[in-house]
């Protein structure tokens, strides 16, 4: 990361919380994913786009990898995503997004998409997922237990 970006992202953040900006806490946070990502991806020799969704959030372009995303949940034309630090609200349609992802991610309700990595548990009608009961519909089931009873035999 480039010492000058950092050095003006933590100016104008200082900035903000002079002035007690509702603003700030979403501005850390976004920093603080940003440093994640940059060690996480530090690692690798490459980084495939196709390992990130990529949004738009307040007016502000975002990428999210998708193994932080835990869960989707549709509401009409408005999509909640939830990661393992925030949950982002954006204008979307679960049908759209679901090109966008990868194999992992599965419409397991008719207003949800679950990473099927991040499940801890499963029941017969919800996944686990963190702290989040996810549900399972009867339309779903067969195939989101195919794709976990796959993923453990891996």
């Amino acid at each position: 990361m480039n010492p000058h970006f950092l050095f003006n992202s933590l100016n104008t953040i200082y900035s903000l919380s002079r002035h007690q900006s509702q603003e700030t806490p979403d501005l850390v946070m976004q920093l603080s994913e940003l440093m994640r990502y940059q060690l996480e991806s530090s690692k690798k020799d490459t980084v495939l786009l196709k390992e990130e969704l990529q949004i738009k959030h307040d007016g502000m372009p975002v990428n999210i990898t998708f193994k932080s995303i835990l869960y989707i949940q549709s509401f009409g034309n408005y999509l909640k995503i939830f990661t393992d630090s925030r949950m982002y609200l954006i204008s979307e349609t679960l049908i759209n997004i679901t090109t966008l992802l990868s194999e992992n991610f599965q419409r397991t309700h008719k207003s949800y998409i679950s990473n099927l990595d991040r499940v801890a548990k499963a029941t017969r009608t919800h996944l686990l997922i963190e702290n989040s009961k996810v549900p399972v519909s009867a339309m779903y089931k067969v195939i989101v237990f195919k794709k976990l009873e796959d993923l453990a035999k891996l």
